[in-house]
């Protein structure tokens, strides 16, 4: 999905098969006068960019052999309709938003975009004389299967006939050609727009070695008399390499596709029609077409196609996808509800309050996709290995060559060690290892409410040793509720609580709200009341019952010289009077999260320090601490006071994560190495956290901790197998073991290794994928 974040675009690019296409993609952005900045992904196949104008951007892209995906959709006009002019089109493309492409072809028009710079909405909605239809997704990752199998029947066809002795050149010149020039024609053109560049890439050794094969054995086959004698053909080799290239790149592309399936996962659960009520009618639209404002209808069994509000209507919606939990939760009229979620019970009516990129579900997968698009540190190491490899190879190739020519090997040995070399050194795994990973990664923390703001958020969790949590709001509900009741001598309890009860009332305050819940949940019945005086934040006095009642902090009551007894002052206690006599006190606390004890046990089972950072008093702070488990606690502490703590660890070698709730400790979650805000399941994108939880389970701190772990474990192991790889095959198809072997190695097997080496890549992020799905 294309998106812009801060000015940042997200383009969908096709035709890129392996890292060095990225690598060399991302440069030639780069190199532009107004790119700011610019990273292209192998894995996603997206190219994120800022500073640069789309049509530069689309350009660029095109005449480096690549193209920028696009949606597309035909529309048939409406009986009694007229279609409007080309021109008209045209013009209406330009107004509904950048490079939208309209052809009219009698009564049908075409429309093409790419995928989320505008919306499907927008461009079915500038046509309403005809008929609106089912969007055609990007084809981002397709597969030229035709090529494919052209190429794999060609190399099998050959490998026969050069078993077959008998068999005359020019056949095997037959049946090669195609499979060089059509299955293999990308190779070439993507080498020669990266020649022109005076760049090189993984298609540059790919060509050059298919080329000199091929080459060679034409000049064998059609001008036999520049030979002394008959020297072998390569035509076998050079369609076989073909062949094995495209194989290895389509079980990537599906491998790829597995690994990235926890967003594919996502996206599918957006429902393509939508039941809207047009009048006195409801009728099924595209959900593309539904508007803001809308009233949509959602039947049990079915999945809610925007995020609404009901306004009629009773039903039990399975919420699993967006906040993890297995049961329904039960809604009514005012509650909110949000694409993608499954309506198990009940008829809804909801108004449509956001729609297409705009609804949770969408920000989910934009800001994982913008995850998967940022590169971690760690492969800043691969990048510039990657970027002097194939000019490096070219070079060794070119060395190999001459060394055998000058040690009296031949022009037969010569040749096959220069284009074993040329194909085996293909650094597609190594440009792999740290994209394959983490697109696994987010993608499974996606599926299970861990959203990552980027590669280098995903590195340093997995370095964290100094977990830092926030109390209320994050060990806590952040909902205040009455602990417990004092009435003094000769007033009972009951009455107590519904004088005060009938006060508070008319407060907003939240500490007023809980104890007028707790009135109502035992049943009481509110008196009417004169408000004579109010503090707001501090306390309310007003006449209830013919009596004056004040109820507030020890300061507001003290401030209106009602005497009180010498009792504690702390900011949860409600005291209240009676005709100018204490008469009693609430005391108010958070109700525990039902997770945070088992939290904080994983915590520190993962090896974790662990610390309460909170600005309540001691007092609250200790009775939650030991209610958790957590020894290390710091009351009191004011918003830059927790910078200076969090500062303070980090400068004893502590990484640490702040977990808070995203709006009050948003400069300590700034300050963390890792800051972690905890959502409520619709603020997902929040601004200054690194990684952000889509429901109020701490549980998930520790499953963020050890995505990381796991995710940097498998880059490490793809980097270290890349890096070996090379290492040792370069010399292998030189020719350095010729003298234990007595054979070089066939250029086929060079080109099943180099095949082989990035699957296994790709194969170890997809084991990633799977086994972090298995600890859900």
């Amino acid at each position: 999905m294309a998106a812009a974040s801060d000015n940042q675009l997200t383009i969908p690019v096709t035709g890129m098969h392996c890292a060095s296409c990225a690598a060399g993609l991302e440069r030639q952005l780069s190199q532009l006068p107004e790119a700011d900045q610019v990273a292209v992904n192998i894995a996603t196949h997206e190219a994120h960019i800022r500073g640069l104008p789309l049509r530069t951007i689309e350009e660029t892209i095109e005449s480096a052999g690549y193209g920028v995906a696009r949606s597309e959709v035909s529309l048939q006009l409406q009986k009694g309709h007229t279609a409007p002019g080309q021109k008209t089109v045209e013009a209406r493309c330009v107004a509904i938003g950048p490079l939208v492409r309209g052809k009219l072809s009698g009564e049908v028009l075409e429309l093409s975009w790419v995928p989320g710079l505008v919306e499907a909405e927008a461009v079915l909605r500038a046509f309403p004389e005809y008929t609106q239809a089912a969007v055609t997704t990007d084809s981002r990752h397709a597969f030229k299967h035709s090529r494919l199998i052209i190429a794999v029947l060609g190399g099998a066809v050959l490998m026969v006939l050069t078993m077959l002795l008998s068999t005359p050149s020019f056949v095997l010149f037959a049946v090669a050609t195609p499979v060089v020039f059509y299955s293999g024609g990308s190779f070439f053109r993507t080498a020669w727009s990266a020649l022109q560049r005076g760049a090189a890439n993984m298609y540059t050794l790919i060509a050059m070695g298919v080329g000199t094969a091929w080459t060679y054995s034409t000049v064998v086959v059609f001008w036999p008399g520049l030979f002394d004698s008959l020297p072998a053909v390569y035509f076998e080799a050079a369609a076989v390499i073909v062949a094995l290239v495209l194989v290895g790149q389509f079980l990537e592309s599906r491998a790829m596709a597995k690994t990235g399936s926890a967003i594919e996962a996502l996206l599918r659960l957006q429902v393509p029609v939508a039941r809207v009520q047009r009048g006195p009618h409801v009728v099924d639209v595209p959900v593309e077409a539904v508007q803001t404002g809308d009233i949509v209808i959602v039947r049990p069994g079915d999945q809610v196609p925007v995020d609404g509000q009901i306004v009629q209507g009773t039903g039990a919606v399975d919420e699993s996808m967006l906040t993890g939990e297995p049961l329904p939760v039960l809604k009514s009229a005012g509650a909110s509800v949000v694409a993608g979620t499954l309506n198990t019970e009940g008829v809804l009516t909801i108004r449509a309050t956001h729609t297409g990129h705009d609804t949770v579900l969408q920000q989910i997968v934009r800001l994982t996709r913008e995850a998967q698009g940022r590169k971690a540190p760690i492969q800043k190491l691969a990048d510039k290995v990657s970027s002097v490899f194939v000019p490096v190879v070219l070079v060794v190739a070119v060395i190999t060559f001459v060394v055998w020519m000058m040690a009296g090997g031949g022009l037969d040995h010569a040749l096959t060690a220069f284009v074993s070399v040329l194909i085996i050194a293909c650094p597609c795994a190594l440009g792999l290892a740290t994209p394959a990973a983490v697109v696994a990664a987010t993608g499974a923390g996606a599926s299970r409410g861990i959203l990552f703001k980027g590669a280098d958020a995903l590195e340093r969790t997995s370095q964290i040793t100094h977990i830092v949590l926030d109390k209320t709001g994050t060990l806590t509900t952040g909902t205040p509720v009455v602990a417990s009741i004092e009435a003094a001598e000769g007033i009972s309890e009951k009455d107590f609580l519904q004088i005060t009860a009938s006060l508070e009332a008319h407060s907003r305050h939240p500490l007023a709200e809980a104890i007028v819940e707790r009135a109502r949940a035992g049943g009481l019945v509110f008196s009417s009341v004169e408000v004579t005086d109010t503090a707001p934040g501090r306390g309310i006095c007003g006449v209830v019952k013919g009596r004056k009642v004040c109820v507030g902090s020890y300061k507001f009551l003290n401030e209106r010289r009602i005497n009180l007894p010498p009792v504690a002052t702390e900011d949860r206690r409600v005291h209240v009077a009676i005709e100018g006599q204490w008469a009693g006190q609430f005391m108010i606390t958070d109700t525990l999260r039902g997770t945070s004890k088992d939290a904080v046990a994983s915590l520190k089972a993962n090896g974790l320090t662990v610390t309460m950072l909170t600005g309540d008093n001691a007092r609250n702070a200790s009775i939650v601490a030991q209610e958790v488990g957590i020894e290390d606690v710091c009351a009191g502490v004011k918003p830059d006071g927790k910078l200076d703590f969090i500062a303070s660890q980090r400068g004893r070698g502590a990484v640490v994560a702040m977990v808070g709730d995203g709006i009050n400790d948003a400069p300590a979650l700034a300050e963390a190495d890792v800051g972690i805000a905890i959502g409520s399941g619709t603020q997902v994108a929040v601004k200054t956290a690194d990684i952000t939880l889509l429901r109020e389970d701490l549980r998930l701190v520790a499953d963020t901790v050890i995505v990381g772990r796991k995710a940097m474990s498998a880059i490490r192991q793809n980097l270290f197998f890349a890096f070996v790889y090379n290492t040792l095959s370069i010399p292998v198809a030189a020719g350095v073991l010729y003298g234990v072997l007595g054979v070089l190695l066939n250029p086929m097997l060079a080109s099943l290794a180099m095949t082989l080496s990035s699957l296994s890549v790709v194969l170890n992020s997809l084991r990633l994928s799977r086994a972090l799905k298995t600890q859900q």
